[in-house]
């Protein structure tokens, strides 16, 4: 059965062999991967797959790197959802550079936009989502707010949804204090992770509901130093 109930899963850093076998999951017949591997540059490590079709995808290598991100063909991925009763849904996966250098990351998010313009341009709904590494007081975050017209899911979550719990409303992905993965190292829990939303000219791509998964410790660990994100979504057509 689809896991969590998702229709769409796109992971970030699946880097070994072993985890070549998230292409296969079942009730996931479609995927769609990130920049691969040249030379001594490891892959992106950028994995989506769907329940739904995939009918076009594309990647590009960003053009910016500092510190060990270098080392990986660093980038983004796209891929075109054709989903029953729904129609397509273009998604945009990325993992930005894990270094504390703003500067990067907002070229980075520019390469990402220009990518959603080329594409979707307001013709589908996008979903922007990804290991994202920067926080909500960020002026990234801005620039992917005020400059590129995206919508963070979880804020529109917390604001349809009133009755969520503190730890439901602040949405930590990354949390030394609940992840045994990152025991050992201090921080203030951040929220890093995201869901970014985009409705196209003629269908209103609206937030249900978005919340950590994958987040519970098993055998005394916790499956990944980042918590899952899931997300419910709506398209409504909009009035001409």
């Amino acid at each position: 059965a689809p896991l969590l109930g998702a229709d769409v899963i796109a992971f970030s850093e699946v880097f070994t062999s072993y985890s070549f076998r998230l292409q296969r999951l079942e009730g996931y017949p479609y995927h769609a991967w990130g920049p691969g591997t040249s030379g001594l540059m490891q892959s992106a490590g950028l994995l989506i797959v769907s329940k739904w079709p995939i009918i076009k995808t594309d990647r590009i290598i960003f053009s910016d790197c500092t510190g060990s991100d270098c080392l990986a063909n660093k980038g983004a991925l796209f891929a075109r959802v054709r989903v029953d009763g729904v129609g397509e849904i273009d998604l945009y996966a990325a993992h930005l550079n894990a270094s504390d250098t703003g500067e990067v990351r907002r070229l980075q998010v520019d390469e990402v936009a220009q990518m959603i313009r080329y594409y979707s341009n307001g013709t589908r709904p996008v979903i922007f989502l990804g290991d994202l590494n920067f926080t909500p007081s960020s002026p990234v975050y801005a620039r992917v707010r005020d400059r590129h017209k995206l919508r963070d899911a979880h804020v529109e979550s917390v604001e349809v949804n009133p009755g969520l719990s503190e730890q439901e409303r602040n949405g930590f992905t990354f949390d030394y204090g609940r992840n045994t993965q990152l025991r050992g190292k201090n921080g203030t829990p951040k929220r890093i992770d995201y869901l970014w939303t985009q409705s196209s000219r003629t269908r209103a791509l609206c937030t249900r509901f978005t919340s950590l998964v994958m987040d519970d410790v098993v055998a005394g660990r916790s499956l990944s130093d980042h918590f899952g994100l899931l997300g419910e979504f709506a398209v409504r057509p909009i009035a001409p």
